[in-house]
């Protein structure tokens, strides 16, 4: 039936526009609303958009930046010595000196790795004449090895090393420093004030009137170059010792210290560390060195070499008037392995390093056949060298007037018997 407005009532008409009139602000509200939303997700359709538009320059900026990276051309890295490199294994109290050695400048070469003993020895050669030595001292107890990079300061970083992780609880902590941040002017200047302390040990014996071992000797030989060039004069060639070679003494060490500081430059140029510096590094690390050398390119030169170098510093007199050193024991000292090139043998427990080094330097000067290191005695610090062979001089004899004797072929050799035998 259809709806007639003439038929309506007057609150009829007025109810209807009421709810005609509700509907279209609903319909309105329901648009706006839409409206609303469709912004809204415009909006983040527009921000996701720009994020991925911004992630994607990002992508090709990245990959500009590689690909001009390869096309770039490479500086030609210097190759490190295989040896040293890093230190993960090895015993937990040789870390922390190491891992601060890793720390430093590595051209100034003080990284080190370590590596337990029956790891190393495999590297050698089952030819090798130093294998056997070293297995049969070392291959027990809990050994180590550090291997200092191929310079010739390989002998002063390794000597380092075992002082950050040795040193008396007393030692001067400026001193302490000093290692820990050392590097190769700081080496030589350790070097420098170990001289220094040398000759104070030696004065103070001198003070005491104690007699002056051989190891505080003046005018020490230090052979910091062990090359020779050749010159020529005319027309014949002349071999020259290099100039790098001196001899250290006090009066040099106080009048020209500049010149020291000079000639240990020329490490930098080496392969190894003298052996000669040992002589003073007991005195400013107040520790004791044993080196095993191993050296069979000369056949003049025993292979097999033991040295001690001792601390002698701080020197008193007891009771009974005896001198006594209070750095001098066995567990106060470091062990060494020089073949070319150093490496430190370190253990945990003092007492097994001392008795090693203890038995290599009573079998050092036995007359016991079975060697544990050296082949032949030798006086203690001191290298071996063997005696060369040269003609003597024949005595001349007066001429006597005596009866001459009979001639040598006209001798008896042998006396007659004057025994007789038990008949049986």
């Amino acid at each position: 039936m259809a709806f007639n407005a003439r038929d309506a009532s007057p609150a009829d008409i007025a109810l209807i526009n009421e709810m005609e009139e509700r509907e279209r602000e609903e319909r309105i509200a329901v648009g706006l609303v839409d409206d609303l939303l469709a912004e809204e997700l415009a909006a983040e359709l527009a921000a996701e958009l720009a994020a991925e538009q911004v992630i994607a320059e990002e992508l090709a900026a990245e990959a500009a930046r590689q690909l001009a990276e390869k096309q770039k051309p490479k500086k030609p890295s210097k190759k490190k010595v295989p040896s040293p490199s890093s230190v993960i294994e090895g015993l937990d109290d040789l870390e922390l000196a190491i891992l601060r050695s890793l720390e430093d400048d590595h051209d100034e070469g003080r990284e080190a790795s370590q590596k337990p003993f029956e790891e190393w020895i495999n590297e050698f050669s089952e030819e090798h004449p130093a294998r056997a030595r070293l297995y049969n001292l070392f291959n027990e107890g809990g050994w180590s090895v550090i291997n200092p990079r191929g310079d010739g300061f390989c002998g002063l970083y390794v000597a380092a090393i075992d002082f950050q992780n040795n040193h008396a609880p007393n030692s001067d902590p400026m001193l302490v420093a000093r290692v820990h941040e050392v590097s190769r002017d700081g080496l030589i200047e350790l070097i420098i004030d170990g001289m220094k302390k040398y000759y104070e040990a030696r004065n103070r014996h001198i003070e005491l009137g104690i007699r002056i071992p051989s190891e505080l000797a003046d005018n020490k030989y230090f052979n910091v170059d062990d090359t020779t060039y050749e010159d020529v004069e005319g027309d014949l060639p002349v071999l020259r010792v290099s100039e790098d070679n001196f001899i250290v003494t006090e009066e040099l060490l106080v009048n020209d210290e500049d010149t020291i500081r000079a000639k240990l430059r020329v490490l930098e140029r080496l392969g190894n560390t003298p052996e000669a510096l040992f002589v003073y590094l007991p005195y400013i690390y107040k520790r004791s060195y044993l080196i095993l050398s191993y050296d069979g390119r000369d056949p003049d030169t025993p292979p097999f070499l033991t040295t001690f170098m001792p601390c002698l510093a701080d020197v008193e007199i007891d009771a009974r008037g005896n001198a006594t050193y209070p750095y001098g024991g066995f567990t106060n000292s470091a062990i060494m392995f020089n073949n070319g090139h150093y490496f430190l043998l370190n253990n945990p427990d003092n007492a097994i390093k001392a008795d090693v080094i203890n038995s290599i330097l009573a079998n050092k000067f036995s007359d016991e056949p079975r060697r544990l290191w050296q082949n032949i005695f030798a006086a203690e610090g001191r290298r071996l060298r063997k005696r060369k062979v040269g003609t003597k001089k024949r005595r001349t004899k007066k001429v006597i007037t005596k009866k001459p004797r009979p001639h040598r072929s006209l001798r008896r050799k042998h006396k007659h018997r004057t025994h007789t035998l038990k008949k049986q």
